[in-house]
This record gives structure tokens, C-alpha cells and sequence, in this order.
């Protein structure tokens, strides 16, 4: 029986994509720099990787969220879990904007140690290929907030 979410299904048109090609240098980018950076710790790194990953496509998703929905009236994703509204609201952000990036993340890299396979095909940048994206997928929102704040004022005297 052929699962459906097997490898030959989703890695093979992300391994063949201009976007794949970029999304698994990135990740062998940090990867080779992570693992340089803690020879010893096989778990270690892999945490990091995609702690640091997810944060910054999840914030960057829950910012693109915030601004598209603000303008289609979309309401924030609600669990109803719990009664207070601080819980509620932050693991609905974890759940609806976290959640799907690490799927996404772990299946694409780290399943059956799929980057083993990857490693060898792209240059190793010294990290600044993983840094420069998770910076710029970091600061993209902060700069477009700050930018469109100094416009609102602009525009309001």
C-alpha cells in the first residue's frame, strides 16, 4: 500500500522547483554551519534548525495573516480551549501558524533523514545563506510596520 504523503509525492516537484532548490539550500546552508557549530550534539542542532525556522515562517505567515486579514475582516483562529483569553489566543497562534511549518519542515528535511541526501548537492555558504533568510523573513515585517506607521503619520498631519 502506497502512503500519500510519501517521498515520491511532495519531494520530488519541491527537489525540481527554482523555490525547492533555494529552500533546500538554505537548509543545508544551516545545517552544515550547525553542525560545525556543535560537533557533538546530534539532537542539539536539530532543534535549533527548525526552532528558529519555524519561528520565523510562522511569524512571518501569522504577519501576512494579520495584514490581509485586517483588510477581508478575517477573524483570529479561535481553538476555544480554554478561558482565558492569553492561553487561548497563544496556542491558537501555535496551533494555526507554527503547527503546519514544522510539519511542513520536519517531513521535508529531517524525515527518514532526508538531508543526508541533499547535503552534498549545494555549497556550503558558511551560514550566511540560513542567516541572511532568517533575518530578512525576521525584519521584512518589522521594516514594513515601521515604514507604514511613518506613512499613517505622514498622511494624517
Amino acid at each position: 500500500m502506497i502512503f500519500f504523503f510519501d517521498t515520491v509525492y511532495l519531494t520530488l516537484p519541491m527537489k525540481t522547483t527554482i523555490l525547492g532548490k533555494y529552500y533546500y539550500w538554505i537548509w543545508a546552508d544551516g545545517i552544515m554551519k550547525a553542525k560545525e557549530r556543535f560537533p557533538d550534539s546530534n539532537i542539539y542542532w536539530k532543534f535549533m534548525l527548525m526552532l528558529s525556522m519555524v519561528v520565523s515562517c510562522g511569524g512571518f505567515s501569522m504577519f501576512l495573516y494579520i495584514l490581509i486579514g485586517r483588510y477581508l475582516l478575517l477573524p483570529w483562529p479561535q481553538l476555544n480551549l480554554f478561558e482565558n483569553a492569553f492561553i487561548e489566543k497563544t496556542t491558537s497562534a501555535l496551533v494555526f501558524f507554527m503547527l503546519p511549518w514544522f510539519l511542513i519542515h520536519y517531513y521535508f528535511v529531517f524525515w527518514k533523514d532526508k538531508y543526508q541526501s541533499f547535503l552534498p548537492k549545494y555549497e556550503y555558504r558558511k551560514g550566511k545563506l540560513f542567516t541572511n533568510f532568517f533575518l530578512g523573513i525576521i525584519f521584512i515585517p518589522l521594516f514594513l510596520l515601521i515604514f507604514g506607521v511613518i506613512i499613517a503619520k505622514m498622511l494624517a498631519n
